[in-house]
């Protein structure tokens, strides 16, 4: 009843491959990379809204992992780890900027062809940019709870892990982030 933590149907769990990284075999790097790519990715985009930052960091967690390989511990969840590479990297660059980011310009609106959009479409775009603008509204440590948890579907336990809190700690943080995004979208919701 019980599946082995990391495991995937097409192959072995990933604590197995990056201990077979650590052992030197680089195809298990690579199987790690296309697993988590995407994930990663997506979830420093939503962090941090400008896609080239998020790509600068997104190398920067793999190259990270590869570096400090030797001193992943096999008994501690990979996405626990890989995502708590990435979220330091998030902090990092948070303390960099000089500015909030609901500063920044919109960067991921579609926009259709030449022509102008339905009102269906603007609409949608419209809830869009208010989600996006109350989940930028919300403390750092609140938004990356509801990304975690919402977007990328970790459990309260796993992002504990990766905050280096408790499951409580983290599900009164959630419910913080979760008033605070009512309370923003109260007129829509």
């Amino acid at each position: 009843m019980g599946e082995e933590r990391g495991a995937h149907p097409a192959g072995p769990s990933d604590e197995a491959l990056m201990q077979d990284y650590q052992a030197g075999d680089l195809s298990a790097f690579d199987v790690l990379y296309v697993r988590y790519e995407k994930r990663v990715f997506s979830y420093l985009l939503r962090q941090i809204g400008d896609p080239e930052a998020a790509a600068d960091l997104f190398q920067e967690t793999f190259l990270r992992l590869h570096r400090s390989r030797e001193d992943y511990d096999p008994n501690r969840s990979f996405l626990a780890w890989i995502f708590t590479i990435a979220g330091n990297l998030v902090r990092t660059e948070f303390k960099r900027r000089s500015s909030r980011l609901d500063e920044r310009a919109e960067t991921d609106v579609e926009h259709i062809g030449g022509g102008t959009p339905t009102d269906a479409r603007a609409e949608q775009a419209e809830m869009a940019d208010r989600i996006r603008a109350a989940l930028d509204a919300l403390p750092q440590e609140q938004r990356q709870v509801i990304l975690l948890n919402k977007c990328e579907g970790l459990s309260y336990r796993e992002i504990a892990e990766i905050t280096r809190s408790t499951a409580a700690a983290v599900k009164q943080m959630a419910y913080r982030a979760l008033l605070g995004l009512r309370n923003r979208l109260k007129d829509v919701v």
